[in-house]
């Protein structure tokens, strides 16, 4: 999923440098890097449904996209370099040079961005508790319509856009930028909205305050405690920290009201 996603934002790339072969060595280096560098699931996380990955994929698409502006930043000096040379006896075409050097550039970066859109993925999809549903699962199920037009436009259109410049042999710099902001674009407007800090929840600051005070005393502090089995800890009650010293144990749960809650005496 993600050597796709990867794959579709650097496509724009592969149509400025004329090589179709560039697609397949940007899905080859994501898929490598995805499949040796990160773990993405253990046995106690819960497992997404299809629709959940195709969330994640369309939010992928946008990082990768950003490789195309690195394209363009190198090509634009390297562009500048070869027509300085241009006026001695080498006789460089600037723009043939700066298209390949650009490109080279950018798929050599694929491997970082994937392992970046991994670590994302992977803390969406897959809670460090055992049982919770991944961030998208909520999304998917209020409005599966927006799902469907989202990875249409964010997925095929971009997908279709590409195969098109390269079949016709369209690699004019206009074309290649126009379509790197539309892949972004859509992956932005396709995925679901950050997650807001709710009334009640206690930020991880002041949770990590916390910590560091109970440890500071000598506590063994665990945040969030779990068992790690699937079956019993969605019915477990959610605490923020759990803290042993010797034959004392202490429960913290912190409560934060909004702007308008009373002060507690």
């Amino acid at each position: 999923m993600t050597a796709g996603s990867v794959t579709i934002g650097i496509g724009p790339v592969a149509c400025a440098w004329r090589q179709p072969l560039a697609l397949l060595v940007a899905f080859a280096l994501a898929a490598v890097t995805a499949f040796t560098v990160v773990r993405l699931r253990t046995a106690s996380t819960a497992r997404p449904a299809a629709p959940e990955f195709v969330l994640a994929a369309i939010e992928a698409v946008a990082p990768a996209a950003i490789l195309c502006g690195a394209f363009f930043v190198v090509y634009g000096i390297v562009d500048l370099f070869v027509w300085a040379l241009s006026y001695t006896s080498l006789g460089w075409n600037s723009d043939h040079e700066a298209r390949r050097v650009a490109s080279l550039f950018a798929l050599a970066l694929v491997p970082t961005f994937t392992y970046i859109t991994l670590e994302s993925v992977r803390k969406k999809l897959y809670p460090p508790v055992a049982g919770v549903p991944s961030r998208y699962h909520a999304y998917v199920a209020r409005d599966p319509g927006r799902l469907a037009v989202g990875a249409a436009f964010a997925l095929l259109v971009p997908a279709g856009a590409i195969a098109y410049l390269l079949v016709a042999g369209v690699s004019s710099l206009w074309a290649v930028a126009g379509l790197a902001a539309y892949t972004a674009f859509a992956s932005v407007a396709a995925s679901p909205p950050g997650e807001r800090e709710e009334p009640g929840h206690a930020s991880g600051e002041v949770v990590g305050r916390l910590e560091r005070a109970f440890a500071a005393a000598g506590y063994a502090v665990v945040r969030q405690p779990r068992t790690g089995e699937p079956e019993i800890d969605p019915l477990l009650v959610d605490v923020d920290l759990l803290a042993q010293k010797e034959d004392r144990c202490v429960v913290v749960e912190i409560k934060r009201g909004g702007a308008d809650a009373p002060r507690l005496a």
